[in-house]
């Protein structure tokens, strides 16, 4: 994959953006929360082990204050480009992540409307009791909290500013066509959800076939994806004494294996969605075929 080019733009009335210029704490936070953001968003769409590096330049639009900022997501084939299902860029998918929550209203999307078509790749959610077309990964970003709180970074603290009106995305540095523009009203649909309360709604513990997919042997139990079920999914793994033995160099491999785990399974429902998560307490041993 190539890389990727995005232009953001704050326009004003205030003579320092008209200068190029923007208060370097707000500057020095907006930049962070633009990489976190792409940083999350990889994460959330590739899995904890894919690359991604971004860097930033700015000033580049006369009467505001642009920045472009560079993605680099490597050259390993089936990598999903973050920066569309976002909505940053001139290759933003139809209903990306900005749009989704510019066209919400005031109430938040209910993902319990969402509904999914795996043969085509789409999917579809409920704003204002209209069926919006969609796709799958916009759904995974749009169930992120911590993805919601960098974009609310990005959109709406900024225009708290007086001199700050409107937060474009532009297709180039010429400043010459919008992908979408946002202004101090609208940025009010960009805001931090509220927190709502989680009920656990299921609770399993079980002995499980499992396959490990991914690993994360040098920071312990979390960053792991197994095949379970038919589904590749996140797992946990707290059994102390597997961790320790797979860190020898002398272990074998233990991808593309089976193995026979002790798995703790929670489902919790809040009124964003749903969350799965899953917990090996113990690896009893491989499972022979």
């Amino acid at each position: 994959m190539s890389e990727t080019h995005i232009f953001l733009k704050y326009d004003g009335h205030s003579d320092a953006l008209k200068k190029h210029r923007i208060e370097a704490k707000q500057l020095g936070e907006t930049l962070i929360e633009l990489a976190d953001l792409i940083y999350d968003a990889n994460t959330t769409l590739n899995g904890v082990d894919s690359f991604v590096d971004v860097q930033a330049q700015a000033g580049f639009i006369e009467g505001s204050f642009g920045l472009e900022l560079i993605i680099d997501q490597g050259s390993v084939e089936g990598v999903i480009e973050v920066a569309k299902y976002l909505g940053l860029g001139v290759t933003a998918v139809a209903g990306n992540l900005l749009s989704i929550l510019k066209n919400k209203g005031r109430k938040e999307p209910d993902l319990s409307t969402v509904v999914i078509d795996e043969r085509s790749g789409t999917a579809t959610i409920m704003l204002d009791d209209e069926q919006v077309p969609t796709t799958p990964e916009v759904i995974e970003l749009l169930k992120s909290r911590m993805i919601r709180k960098r974009v609310a970074n990005i959109v709406n603290k900024p225009l708290k500013d007086p001199g700050i009106d409107m937060f474009k995305v532009m297709d180039s540095a010429d400043d010459q066509n919008e992908v979408i523009s946002i202004d101090k009203i609208t940025s009010e649909m960009f805001k931090e959800p509220p927190r709502v309360k989680s009920e656990t709604v299921e609770e399993l513990e079980t002995v499980a076939a499992i396959e490990f997919l991914t690993s994360n042997k040098e920071s312990g139990s979390s960053g792991w994806r197994m095949r379970y079920l038919g589904r590749d999914v996140s797992v946990k793994v707290q059994d102390e004494v597997f961790l320790n033995a797979i860190k020898k160099e002398d272990e074998p491999s233990i991808y593309g294996l089976k193995y026979s785990v002790d798995l703790f399974y929670r489902k919790t429902q809040s009124a964003s969605g749903s969350r799965d998560n899953y917990i090996i307490t113990k690896v009893r041993s491989r499972v022979r075929e």
